[in-house]
């Protein structure tokens, strides 16, 4: 499991399968502790990579990944990492 995020995928399939086959979200807590907003935000995601719970309630492991992080992007360049590596040796 990645360190950005509390909840592997099988956590999240198994929270967005209960909703949708009826269960309550006080259920889905209690059962998997993830929270509401947390299983809103789960079922927005897989929607919008596909999921469609109305076709098919089958959850693919591309519904339920994290999107990339990229994060702020480098100030340095690898020859400029690898001189300061050299002149530190």
């Amino acid at each position: 499991m990645s360190s950005q995020n509390r909840y592997d995928i099988a956590q999240r399939a198994q929270a967005l399968t209960l909703l949708v086959i009826g269960a309550t979200y006080d259920y889905i807590t209690t059962q998997t502790s993830i929270s509401k907003r947390q299983i809103q935000y789960y079922l927005a995601t897989a929607k919008s990579q596909g999921f469609d719970p109305t076709v098919s309630i089958i959850l693919k492991e591309e519904y339920l990944k994290d999107g990339i992080r990229t994060g702020r992007p480098k100030k340095t360049s690898l020859e400029q990492e690898e001189a300061i590596i050299t002149s530190i040796k």
